[in-house]
């Protein structure tokens, strides 16, 4: 389906928006169904950069990672971290 792309949830995107993008034909997994409860984000945006899927997260210590990989990206390729970080309005 054009514009999707593989997504690997962090434990605080809600069951019902998980399961909502599923039967819009989202390509979703969770990190809960992964990984023991409470696993650092860095392991979570490591597999989700390793499975070429998009991390969503909401909390700020996600955020923080997110800027930490942009940066770290930036200065040596571009394109080495394909991170980007979105505001609400």
């Amino acid at each position: 389906m054009a514009g999707r792309f593989p997504v690997l949830t962090d434990a605080c995107v809600t069951e019902h928006l998980v399961r909502a993008l599923r039967d819009q034909g989202w390509d979703i997994v969770r990190a809960i169904d992964l990984y023991p409860e409470k696993t650092e984000d860095e392991v979570l945006f490591a597999r989700a950069a390793a499975d070429d899927r998009v991390f969503v997260a909401n909390d700020r210590p996600a955020e923080a990672i997110a800027i930490r990989w942009l940066r770290e990206g930036l200065e040596q390729d571009p394109f080495a971290y394909p991170v980007r970080h979105l505001k609400a309005r």
